[in-house]
């Protein structure tokens, strides 16, 4: 990492010369090194993402479902995080009726129930804060 960052800021040509912190506030987001933490909190890491996923550990639902069951979401804000949840592979959708209104009902897919275990036990540190 430290040849990258050397290679990147400190061999420009004119001697620049920036502390550790400054660097790291120069790299862009697709530049930081692969991190397999960052790379989960970027999935699932906004707080309606983690409420979706708690109410489907419980069970399967609808959009309007989950909608009614987590107070305060937008219906955009459920509509984008379910179709990135999905295209993350974290949960499926089924489709129940072809015939509009088409009705969909969201699942974990099997990388999502794999979260279960360390969800459990993100909310039971939470308890203890």
């Amino acid at each position: 990492f430290y040849k990258f960052l050397q290679k990147k800021f400190l061999t420009r040509g004119k001697n620049f010369c920036y502390n550790l912190g400054e660097v790291i506030k120069l790299l862009k987001k697709n530049e930081l090194p692969e991190c397999p933490v960052a790379k989960f909190f970027q999935i699932v890491g906004n707080k309606w993402k983690i409420y979706i996923l708690q109410k489907l550990f419980e069970r399967p639902c609808r959009f309007n479902e989950l909608k009614n069951l987590i107070p305060g979401i937008s219906a955009k804000v459920l509509s984008e995080s379910l179709k990135q949840l999905e295209a993350d592979g974290i949960i499926c959708k089924k489709i129940l009726a072809e015939n509009p209104p088409q009705k969909v009902e969201y699942f974990l897919s099997e990388l999502g129930e794999k979260l279960r275990p360390l969800i459990f036990e993100i909310e039971k540190f939470g308890k203890i804060l």
